[in-house]
């Protein structure tokens, strides 16, 4: 587990995406908070359904489901604060102030 284990956690995208995604991020931030709200670990899926089996067991027995959401989603807000700051960092100062997300 990621915070068990001291690894960190990062979100990873193609060049592409990250740009799409940083768009959004500047037009439209509260449907992507909103949305990140909704991720349960209870619903998560793998390939094999055997291994989404045993990886909710043992996120069930070593942490609890609803403390790894709590975690999650903590995690999740602190990568949309960076993406957001780094998206906002691009663009030029005189719009900055301007952005949707500046407001927050």
């Amino acid at each position: 587990h990621t915070q068990a284990s001291g690894a960190r956690f990062e979100v990873v995208m193609s060049a592409y995406q990250q740009l799409l995604f940083e768009r959004a991020l500047l037009a439209d931030f509260d449907s992507i908070q909103e949305r990140m709200a909704h991720v349960d670990v209870r619903n998560c899926e793998c390939r094999k359904p055997e291994d989404t089996e045993h990886i909710k067991r043992e996120l069930d027995r070593e942490v609890g489901l609803l403390k790894c959401n709590q975690q999650v989603h903590g995690l999740l807000r602190g990568a949309l604060a960076t993406q957001g700051r780094a998206a906002l960092a691009k663009q030029p100062a005189h719009l900055r102030g301007t952005e949707m997300l500046m407001n927050r």
